[in-house]
């Protein structure tokens, strides 16, 4: 009676979490009117990349379960977006519904806010569930919903924001490692999560099974089968989540092959995207002055040029109280030899995988490089320790009879202390979406329904390069703020047909023109940011002028006249150049590859092929003979000269293979070249590579 007689307290408090959580941000984000929700929070980085996500969601070209292809984008083909595996398809879709009904922007700022606010009922209803009083409740879920992470992730991966499942997965995990009997409803809650765990962030996915395995582990090594059953079959089932989660990725690359430059990851980004416990404890800008210019002095001046994502892993005070409690009653347990606490072990484990040099770094010296960014982790372990904090206080004596006027003491603080500074440039974000909008409207007032419109700059999507001070994916702002035009960027790099963009000549601006008039595009945007001089002086310099010019001098916009008869690019292959090669160097002479010992190249073949792929081998030290595989099966062996500017040129006939992806495998004999004076290693060159027509 009692219990049911406090259920409208409940939910009033639950109602009260979420304004408490929803405060914070209207403020920080200066929205308390509607016209503060339609305008752009944040505008570049990798924004348009979210964005990008909302919008083909929203005009139906993403589904689960089905390889994802962009209609708008890569024109005159379709973009091929399965290259590049994403499991958020929850948040997308999310996304994309919001989008359909208020455009991408309102739908963007509606996800930062929906965000906290989930974040801070989760944890309110688990700090709950697991025997927290209301007061405690409370401020735990508005410190999770104001943490710096949440902040910072809103900025660039509104994906990541949204880690509201994660203090669920510490109640499913105590529940597991306690060995508690599980009833049916349990079991329905366990299996919600999994699939939850897999259709979210892969980190928070690859967190939540870091957490089962010590709950199957132990029990296993004491020969305790039935405990161990549990976790196992809960592991299981989110491996299996996760792979029906990359199902459209699978499928694509069954059916018309992968690009292996899409998705690469290197050894070193394991140490600069480890999690490193200051970052933690020494936050990265603060309201406190003294605090702010001690931590930039003392460690982030110094990390500026090695280490990214740094600025969201503070736990802020209240997280660093309970971590720091946790931490005593931790050793406390230890010297009386007692069992340790649940949420210091299961913290533990996760800092010994997740830090730098720990065991994730050691599986990556394997290998397995999928999971780069254990800095991460701090959420999941600031979910935990506020967890702890909220049973805490709960406990404590200080708090009887006064844990309301704690607790509305203690928010202020909590949110001054976590809350990053507001952000500086308002206007110039919104100013930056207005000359993108110039030139949409232009299109759209001048060019027919389903125009194609030419991009130049030619970048890579996804993960591209910066081109002098055009941001990877700015150009995906023409696609989201237009209706049906379509564009030439957004197709996963290294795929057939987007490599004849590649092969343009700008340097002949008329015959550049010609040939997409050929393609039958009606309009060339020229993104001046992306071009540097010499080029850009070329373009002003042309004796023909732009038929639009955006409010910036920014966005050159020239008409064309498509062929009445259009063709379609050719497609063409494509080469990926595995970890072995270092990038491209040049000179007036040549391009190269350097590579150190056996290497393998990809190549993706479409269908047809009319080319051949050629390439030089020249050896490092002295003359050596190299095996040359293709799929597994010897192809040659063929000695390499050691002489600059003399290599052996091999030739491999594309039009007789199979379309998909075929290895090339060059394997040096003998003894490896030792170090140079620079503790460089090199074998070879691969001088040239390149796909010529017969």
């Amino acid at each position: 009676m009692a219990a049911r007689a406090n259920r409208p307290l409940d939910i009033l408090c639950f109602f009260l979490a979420g304004f408490l959580c929803l405060l914070p941000c209207a403020y920080y984000f200066d929205c308390f009117s509607l016209e503060g929700l339609t305008r752009p929070w944040y505008a570049l980085g990798d924004i348009p990349l979210m964005c990008g996500y909302y919008q083909a969601f929203a005009e139906g070209d993403g589904y689960p379960f089905f390889p994802h292809f962009v209609s708008r984008l890569n024109a005159p083909y379709t973009a091929n977006w399965a290259d590049f595996p994403t499991t958020e398809e929850l948040i997308w879709a999310y996304g994309g519904v919001l989008t359909r009904f208020w455009g991408f922007i309102t739908a963007y700022n509606l996800s930062i806010l929906s965000a906290h606010v989930l974040a801070g009922l989760s944890m309110f209803l688990c700090a709950r569930r697991s025997g927290a009083d209301r007061p405690s409740s409370l401020l735990a879920a508005f410190c999770f919903s104001v943490s710096r992470f949440l902040f910072v992730r809103d900025a660039a991966h509104i994906n990541l924001s949204f880690c509201w499942h994660l203090p669920l997965y510490w109640l499913a995990a105590r529940m597991l490692w306690e060995g508690r009997a599980l009833e049916r409803r349990h079991w329905s809650g366990l299996l919600l999560l999994c699939w939850l765990a897999a259709w979210l962030h892969p980190y928070f996915w690859y967190a939540w099974m870091l957490m089962l395995l010590p709950c199957w582990l132990q029990p296993l090594l004491l020969k305790d089968w039935l405990r161990a059953r549990p976790a196992l079959l809960l592991s299981g089932a989110s491996v299996l989540g996760l792979l029906l989660s990359h199902l459209d990725t699978l499928l694509s690359w069954l059916l018309w092959g992968r690009s292996a430059q899409t998705f690469q990851r290197t050894i070193n980004e394991l140490q600069i995207y480890g999690l490193r416990l200051p970052e933690m404890l020494l936050p990265c800008q603060h309201h406190l002055k003294p605090l702010d210019e001690w931590a930039q002095q003392h460690y982030y001046q110094g990390m500026l040029n090695t280490g990214y994502e740094m600025e969201s892993h503070y736990l802020g005070l209240l997280g660093l109280l309970a971590v720091a409690h946790l931490v005593w009653q931790g050793l406390a347990a230890s010297a009386r030899r007692q069992p340790l606490p649940f949420e210091f072990g299961m913290m533990g484990w996760l800092v010994a995988v997740g830090v730098c040099g720990g065991l994730n770094m050691c599986a990556g010296s394997f290998g397995l490089l999928l999971f780069r960014c254990t800095c991460r982790f701090s959420v999941v372990i600031l979910a935990g320790a506020l967890l702890h904090l909220a049973h805490w206080l709960t406990q404590r004596r200080t708090f009887g009879g006064k844990r309301w006027a704690w607790l509305f003491l203690l928010i202020p603080l909590s949110c001054l202390d976590t809350m990053p500074p507001r952000p500086p440039g308002k206007d110039f974000i919104w100013d930056t979406v207005k000359n993108q909008r110039a030139m949409v409207d232009y299109l759209e007032k001048t060019l027919p329904a389903h125009s194609m419109v030419f991009q130049w700059p030619v970048m890579e999507y996804p993960e591209g390069r910066k081109l002098n001070k055009l941001e990877p994916y700015e150009q995906l702002y023409a696609y989201m703020l237009s209706k049906n035009l379509r564009f030439s960027f957004g197709d996963c790099k290294g795929r057939p047909e987007s490599q004849w963009q590649q092969y343009l000549d700008f340097k002949d601006k008329e015959a550049l023109m010609k040939q997409l008039e050929n393609y039958g595009f009606e309009a060339f945007v020229l993104y001046r940011a992306g071009v540097a001089n010499p080029q850009l002086s070329s373009w002003d310099n042309w004796s023909r002028k732009p038929d639009f010019v955006s409010p910036w001098n920014d966005l050159w916009v020239y008409r064309l006249h498509p062929a009445q008869v259009a063709r379609k690019p050719p497609l063409m292959p494509s080469v990926s150049f595995g970890p072995s090669f270092y990038n491209e160097e040049h000179d007036q002479r040549m391009r190269w590859h350097w590579a150190f010992g056996t290497s393998t190249m990809e190549v993706i073949v479409p269908d047809p092929c009319p080319y051949r792929f050629e390439f030089g081998i020249s050896a490092m030290g002295s003359p050596t003979d190299f095996r040359v595989w293709l799929d597994g099966r010897f192809l040659a062996q063929v000695e390499a000269p050691a002489e600059y500017a003399v290599y052996r040129q091999m030739t491999i006939d594309l039009s007789q293979l199979k379309p998909g992806i075929h290895r090339i495998r060059l394997q040096p004999q003998g003894s490896l070249p030792g170090r140079l004076e620079d503790g460089a290693r090199l074998s070879f060159q691969l001088v040239n590579p390149q796909f010529v027509k017969p």
